[in-house]
């Protein structure tokens, strides 16, 4: 199916929201990515009912990342990493209580590979992005 309006940009943002009280549909019809929130229901209350009428037909759930998908993609990024010193720290970090956030603490003692690291992130979420419009049959020629 093809959707209107679709902007990868737009869905990998989608996609890298963590937050549990987010969710995001996509209207078919479109290209409209909706958001709602469990914060403040009742500011979302007309959108949902038009969610739930329309599921499955007009809209539907968009993708989110888990952190399974992120560790994995620290891992293989620190495993990129030319500096021993580098690598190693990153590796320490991985192995730790709270990988999250130590990985990117020693990512902020080496401004250029924290760079790297968001453009190698990103590329891993637009690829995962891609895959899942490719089995859900979405075609689009969104960059």
């Amino acid at each position: 199916m093809r959707i209107p309006g679709l902007r990868l940009s737009d869905l990998v943002d989608v996609y890298e929201d963590y937050d549990p009280l987010h969710d995001y549909f996509l209207n078919v019809e479109t290209g409209e990515v909706v958001f709602t929130s469990e914060f403040d229901p009742s500011q979302f209350a007309e959108v949902k009912e038009e969610i739930e009428e329309g599921f499955g037909e007009t809209f539907i759930r968009l993708p989110r990342t888990d952190s399974d998908e992120g560790y994995r993609d620290m891992v293989e990024f620190a495993e990129s990493i030319d500096s021993r010193l580098l690598r190693n720290r990153l590796e320490r970090a991985l192995d730790g209580r709270q990988p999250f956030r130590r990985f990117k603490d020693v990512l902020l003692d080496f401004p250029n590979e924290r760079e790297r690291w968001f453009t190698f992130q990103r590329a891993c979420n637009q690829g995962r992005v891609r895959k899942w419009l490719a089995e859900t049959d979405i075609e689009t020629d969104i960059e």
